[in-house]
């Protein structure tokens, strides 16, 4: 499930979006607009031919800049800039059309309340008093006489003030759905994360009732296997494939605790000094059987002086048995996997190494996604739950370390982890 950061991310994204689909669609209308008035038959004249070249530049441009512009550049600073583009074409076109009298001087009104619809106060005020600028400007250029008093100058007071007035009740109105909008969205968010605490709580109660009775049974089946001299063939097959069957439920279920605990916040680590050489060891021992059966050699060189770290001891156990588990998992037969340790920067890098399928291009930006499984086509197919990954990265972080891997396809994958000295 996504975090309350990435939806909020995403949120802006989508709005950043909309305000440039909006702005493209107004643009095209303005420039098409543009061309065809400028045949009317108006009783003041103007360059037309300047005119349409400046329209045929701005329409070039339009399209270069939402068609041919990625769209990763899409945020506010791009929304920003077009609208700063947008006061200048505007202001072109106004001085062909004899300035702040021009029936156009309203495309200043739309490039600033479209402004204020998705920018901060300040670059709202940034693009209105350029537009006041300019229309200042034109006003007093375009008057034959210069004072106060005189028709252009009026009519340049008169579209500032109603520039300001629109623009500001604009921003009011979009801030206020603003903030309506993110009432909203803060109300969901409780509210998805309050389901999500009855999810956690329902998983975790579930998860520990079942794992008595899957203890149980696989202590039966143990008993059972002493007696496996005596079943025949077909017998034997079922009972091996009831054990692996009972572990991988028991690992489910584990790792369904585990998660609950993490997502609820009920996951207590006990961080203290752990001999790592020792819990590495320990927990090579425990997959000499799995590694014999595909006759894969488990390399492991113990440190010469004992090595303390920072660790939960369990925690650590788990993240190192889930990343030699996968490698064993992931490995050619007769292969290697290779557990190696180096001192770097006040931490320790634990490396696991195999030679086996390796992990494709497009499935690496993932794997440490919850319930994701590397899909490997017809050589491999997807083992676990999916959440092993997730939670060995959880565990590694919160235990103040990081973790990364470095894959080519049929060469193997190589997972690093760093843990405090």
């Amino acid at each position: 499930m996504e975090t309350a950061d990435a939806r909020i991310e995403e949120s802006a994204k989508e709005k950043y979006l909309h305000f440039e689909a909006l702005a493209e669609i107004f643009t095209y209308i303005a420039i098409v607009g543009g061309f065809f008035f400028s045949f009317l038959p108006f009783q003041f004249t103007f360059d037309q031919r300047s005119l349409h070249i400046s329209i045929a530049i701005i329409a070039g441009l339009s399209v270069a800049w939402f068609r041919l512009l990625p769209k990763k550049f899409s945020g506010e600073t791009k929304n920003f800039v077009f609208a700063l583009l947008t006061i200048f074409f505007i202001e072109v076109v106004v001085h062909f059309t004899r300035g702040s009298q021009s029936a156009v001087i309203f495309l200043f009104y739309v490039a600033s309340i479209t402004t204020a619809a998705s920018m901060t106060m300040m670059k709202t005020v940034a693009v209105v008093v350029l537009a006041t600028f300019f229309i200042g400007l034109e006003a007093f250029l375009g008057s034959a006489d210069p004072s106060l008093g005189s028709k252009s100058i009026s009519m340049g007071f008169l579209h500032t003030w109603g520039l300001l007035l629109t623009t500001s009740y604009g921003w009011l109105i979009f801030q206020e759905e603003k903030a309506a909008k993110g009432r909203e969205e803060e109300a969901k968010m409780e509210k998805v994360e309050a389901v999500d605490q009855v999810k956690n709580e329902f998983v975790f109660i579930i998860s520990n009732k079942l794992k008595e009775p899957i203890g149980f049974l696989q202590e039966y089946l143990k008993d059972l296997a002493q007696e496996a001299k005596n079943f025949k063939a077909e017998q034997n097959d079922i009972l091996q494939k009831t054990q692996e069957n009972s572990d991988r439920l028991a690992s489910l279920v584990g790792d369904l605790s585990d998660l609950s605990r993490l997502e609820s916040g009920k996951l207590n680590l006990e961080i203290k000094d752990v001999d790592l050489g020792q819990v590495i060891a320990s927990t090579m021992s425990d997959f000499t059987f799995p590694a014999h059966e595909k006759n894969i050699k488990l390399i492991y060189e113990p440190p010469k002086n004992q090595l303390i770290v920072q660790a939960d001891s369990g925690r650590l156990h788990e993240v190192i048995a889930n990343l030699v588990d996968n490698a064993i998992k992931y490995s050619y037969p007769g292969k290697e996997v290779k557990v190696s340790l180096e001192k770097k920067e006040g931490m320790v890098v634990v490396e696991v190494q195999d030679q086996g399928f390796g992990i494709p291009q497009e499935a690496q930006k993932h794997l440490f996604e919850k319930f994701y499984r590397v899909d490997r086509g017809d050589r491999a197919e997807p083992k676990g739950t999916g959440l092993g990954l997730f939670i060995t990265k959880q565990l590694v972080e919160r235990q103040g370390g990081k973790i990364w891997f470095e894959s080519e396809v049929d060469q193997g994958t190589s997972f690093k982890f760093t843990i405090k000295i």
